[in-house]
């Protein structure tokens, strides 16, 4: 939830601060990392247009931030 916002209000914000774990640095990476995953991920999927996801995979030095090495199996 704290991808998206960070200070939810009302309830639902006393929820988030209870139930997810907030982070210390910056979220703009992460957010701009995880928009550009899923969008290559649905050209993939929904198009066909395999490169940019594979660019990411083959290259995780490419994301703006730190990724855990990944198994990729094509299908």
């Amino acid at each position: 939830m704290d991808m998206l916002d960070d200070n939810p209000p009302g309830f639902r914000g006393v929820i988030s601060g209870y139930t997810c774990k907030n982070g210390n640095g910056p979220r703009d990476p992460m957010r701009k990392y995880v928009g550009g995953i899923f969008v290559a991920f649905l050209k993939a999927y929904l198009d066909g247009e395999t490169a940019d996801f594979k660019a990411i995979v083959n290259e995780p030095d490419l994301a703006p931030v730190k990724l855990d090495p990944v198994e990729f199996i094509e299908s």
